[in-house]
């Protein structure tokens, strides 16, 4: 019959899951931050603006989550295209 794990050892793992879980957190926040940006890009500045409901599925997103991050003061970040 195995031993159950040290305290330390469930310290280790539940550390490291956190970790991850604010690494995604952070690529989230990132990845909204570009979405925003690309969307204020095509229904602003683009030659032909890009309807929204095909910017919000193209970027993964909700149309209501579109119009949100639109509402939303632009963030000032470098862009990578």
């Amino acid at each position: 019959m195995p031993l159950p794990p040290h305290a330390d050892d469930i310290r280790e793992a539940l550390t490291e899951a956190g970790q991850r879980l604010a690494d995604a957190r952070r690529a989230q926040q990132d990845a909204m931050l570009d979405i925003g940006h690309w969307l204020r890009t095509g229904d602003e500045h683009s030659t032909a603006p890009l309807d929204i409901t095909e910017m919000a599925d193209l970027a993964g997103i909700s149309r209501p989550t579109a119009y949100k991050l639109l509402k939303a003061p632009p963030v000032e970040i470098e862009f990578r295209p």
